[in-house]
């Protein structure tokens, strides 16, 4: 080879590597900042899901508390209508049926 073509192999073969580089640049150069930030989204949209999560744990145990006290309420409710109508049966001295037989006065 003559020392011609070989500084012109040279000379394209720096090129080739020169534009080699800069389409690894073009390629991986934007897609690093790009995964970068969709890492970024990512982890705020993690501590966003965790933020709502506390949130909803704490309102579970509020509607957990307003669930047992409706359950003692109805219980205090149940209670009470029962103990009236016994108290109504008393004074009105109704006979009521028990088991298939009448009770007797």
């Amino acid at each position: 080879m003559s020392r011609l073509t070989a500084t012109i192999a040279c000379f394209i073969g720096d090129r080739i590597d020169h534009l080699c580089k800069l389409i690894l640049f073009a390629i991986f150069g934007l897609r690093l900042p790009a995964a970068r930030i969709r890492e970024h989204d990512l982890e705020n949209n993690r501590e966003f899901v965790e933020a709502q999560l506390l949130e909803s744990i704490g309102d579970v145990r509020y509607w957990m508390n307003e669930l047992a006290r409706c359950d003692a309420s109805l219980a205090s409710a149940k209670t009470e209508s029962a103990a009236l109508a016994a108290k109504r049966q008393a004074m009105l001295n109704i006979p009521t049926r028990r088991g298939g037989q009448e009770a007797r006065p």
